[in-house]
């Protein structure tokens, strides 16, 4: 298999895909993983939630699941260009899942009634 293949093959087709244990520990980690960009600040940001009201907090966490929603079509796309369709499949699992994590964050009820 190519490097560029190997690099933007899909985890779970990795040998290096350890199931849930390799998952990060935290939301720092989860930042990290992600190369959010400011990823300090905005762990920063999570930990100062003081200053932030239930529907910046909600908005914020959309906003970073949207980015790996935005990162995994970015993966589909070259992966579609290069003819890896085994690795399609399984990144846009993934994406229809972090779509759905999106209309759950964003259907929650934050109102006091």
């Amino acid at each position: 298999m190519r490097e560029a293949d190997e690099e933007n093959k899909h985890p779970e087709l990795s040998g290096s895909y350890q199931g849930p244990g390799t998952m990060p520990d935290n939301v720092s980690d989860l930042l990290t993983r992600a190369q959010l960009d400011n990823a300090r600040d905005v762990y920063k940001l999570i930990e100062s939630r003081s200053e932030l009201n239930p529907y910046q907090d909600r908005e914020l966490a959309v906003k970073i699941v949207n980015r790996l929603v935005d990162y995994h079509d970015t993966i589909i796309s070259k992966q579609i260009e290069e003819g890896n369709a085994s690795s399609v499949v399984n990144w846009a699992i993934d994406l229809q899942r972090l779509k759905l994590a999106v209309e759950l964050l964003e259907s929650v009820d934050l109102s006091d009634d």
